[in-house]
């Protein structure tokens, strides 16, 4: 483009009517370059600000799933205070239930009709023969009679899992009078601070301890 006083180049320099761009076109038609300036962003950078804003961090210690702190108790499966339970825990648990009861019979003839029950009481009547609790004499007119009774009781193991059913034949002493049958009231078993002072004696002696447990372990008194 001529004219009498000024030669413009078309192709070597335009400049855009929008204000704050410049597109610089170079010789070569197929290569442009768009400048912008620094002290503003883009549509398309603020899209993408907005996008990454959007997106969690994985580092965040924000909680992935937010769940309910208290729960309705109608909704828990099982008992509160259990605690949890471990896979080995369930295998003791399942293992046992299959030759154990887990329930205590009140009364005799509950037990009878438990399967589980009734080796447990043939157990314990053989222990008294062995052991000759009692003597069969005749019946006294004149001498208070004492009547026996079963007991029944789940024994457990350190995970709270019925590891056996002990049936125990005990006689009613208190069917006794005081001042009839017995002058005197004790029990022989240890206390708990004598079992604290022999522990001590032990371990200021150094004295080697041995824990025996004894079925059956009458105490062979006078009825």
């Amino acid at each position: 483009m001529e004219s009498s006083n000024v030669v413009f180049d078309d192709n070597r320099l335009k400049c855009s009517d929008h204000e704050g761009e410049v597109v610089i076109v170079d010789d070569s038609p197929s290569e442009k370059v768009m400048e912008t300036p620094t002290d503003g962003r883009s549509n398309l950078e603020e899209e993408v600000v907005q996008l990454l804003d959007r997106v969690p961090l994985l580092n965040s210690k924000e909680p992935a799933l937010w769940v309910r702190h208290l729960h309705n108790k109608n909704d828990v499966i099982g008992d509160m205070n259990g605690g949890v339970r471990t896979r080995r825990q369930i295998a003791n648990l399942i293992s046992y239930t299959c030759y154990t009861s887990q329930i205590e019979p009140k009364k005799v003839d509950e037990a009878l009709n438990n399967e589980f029950w009734v080796p447990a009481m043939q157990e314990e009547l053989n222990h008294c023969e062995r052991n000759e609790v009692w003597t069969r004499v005749p019946m006294s007119k004149t001498t208070n009679v004492i009547g026996t009774e079963w007991i029944y009781r789940n024994k457990s193991d350190e995970d709270d899992n019925i590891v056996r059913n002990k049936a125990g034949f005990v006689a009613q002493g208190y069917s006794q009078i005081e001042g009839i049958d017995f002058e005197e009231t004790f029990a022989h078993v240890a206390y708990l601070e004598s079992i604290r002072l022999l522990l001590s004696i032990s371990c200021v002696h150094k004295f080697k301890l041995l824990q025996k447990d004894v079925k059956s372990a009458f105490l062979n008194g006078f009825l």
